[in-house]
């Protein structure tokens, strides 16, 4: 896939996962994924890296923290090969 296009998928992955739609945003992710989140330490906001299983717990437990669902905004891209960093605010 192009930049542009692996750009697409990491932002309708965070509009299913803003939706706190956990099926849906796992579909967007391959097995070995990676999550390197930047935050605090304690239930919310989660740092450390995830993998797949860990991600779709975190949207279970935003579901049940916040049923209207998350608004994420993007701050800033870097999109190169078939990498993909995006910098959020909640």
């Amino acid at each position: 896939m192009s930049c542009s296009q692996n750009k697409q998928v990491v932002q309708s992955f965070f509009e299913r996962f803003s939706e706190t739609d956990v099926e849906g945003a796992l579909a967007f992710l391959e097995d070995g994924v990676v999550w390197q989140a930047m935050g605090r330490q304690g239930d919310l906001p989660v740092h450390g890296q995830m993998d797949k299983a860990g991600i779709g717990a975190l949207v279970q437990t935003v579901r049940e923290m916040m049923p209207k669902g998350l608004r994420l905004t993007p701050l800033g891209w870097t999109a190169e090969g078939d990498r993909v960093a995006v910098e959020m605010d909640s």
